[in-house]
């Protein structure tokens, strides 16, 4: 089995017909938009500076912010393509996982 980050550099695309079914919320639809676009969400993730078990817990939050903003997502051609939508949540969940980490003490370790 593959890591994300061992997959083709090319990135997806989303097909109107599947933005559409993506925001009727159709459980296929998700599974679909997941299984692609995971990989691009973990690379950024792990371009960014995020070791592998923080870039994995961002995926899950930028799919949550997906879900949450799917059915306002309107497409617009030039600007308002789904990949540059997704990479402004990720951009998003990769700051505010900085910040929390941001205000954790530091663990200084002995007995």
């Amino acid at each position: 089995m593959s890591r994300p980050d061992d997959l083709p550099q090319e990135l997806p695309s989303l097909s109107s017909s599947l933005l559409g079914r993506v925001q009727q919320m159709q459980p296929d639809a998700w599974a679909r938009l997941v299984t692609v676009f995971t990989p691009v969400v973990y690379r950024w993730c792990r371009q960014a500076g995020l070791g592998a078990h923080d870039a994995s817990d961002v995926v899950q939050e930028v799919f949550s912010s997906v879900a949450r903003g799917i059915g306002r997502f309107e497409r617009a051609k030039g600007v308002g393509s789904f990949r540059s939508w997704l990479a402004t949540i990720t951009r998003s969940r990769i700051c505010d996982h900085h910040r929390r980490h941001a205000k954790q003490p530091v663990g200084l370790g002995g007995t």
